[in-house]
């Protein structure tokens, strides 16, 4: 199995869109994690696209940037266990949990989701 990284998503320009948000959230399939909730929908392009949502309800724009430093960490790390070849549209959305949690915590959550969302892009 090739090894995939962040890189990846970086190389081929692989940002969602506002309407990529749309979608996942109307069309997609909802995870719900203690700290994030996740919307995966597949996609044609053979990639994993990611997207991440933190709303000033979280806190200040530190807590923000943290959060999203966090969700995007644990998806790269955990690329390599998603299936090759497929594609899909991640879209993360912090919840106030994320902001005191660890990076262990939500590491486990997402671990704990994968194979739903293994199942779900197939």
């Amino acid at each position: 199995m090739a090894r995939r990284d962040s890189s990846e998503l970086r190389d081929k320009g692989d940002s969602l869109k506002s309407q990529d948000f749309k979608l996942a959230y109307d069309s997609g399939k909802k995870f719900i994690a203690h700290c994030f909730v996740l919307y995966v929908r597949k996609n044609d392009t053979g990639s994993y696209r990611l997207g991440i949502t933190v709303t000033k309800k979280i806190g200040p724009a530190v807590k923000r940037n943290r959060c999203k430093r966090l969700l995007r960490e644990v998806f790269r790390l955990n690329l390599v266990d998603l299936p090759h070849g497929k594609g899909a549209d991640m879209v993360f959305n912090a919840r106030k949990n994320l902001v005191s949690a660890s990076f262990q915590e939500v590491q486990d959550e997402f671990r704990n989701l994968l194979g739903p969302i293994v199942a779900n892009i197939k």
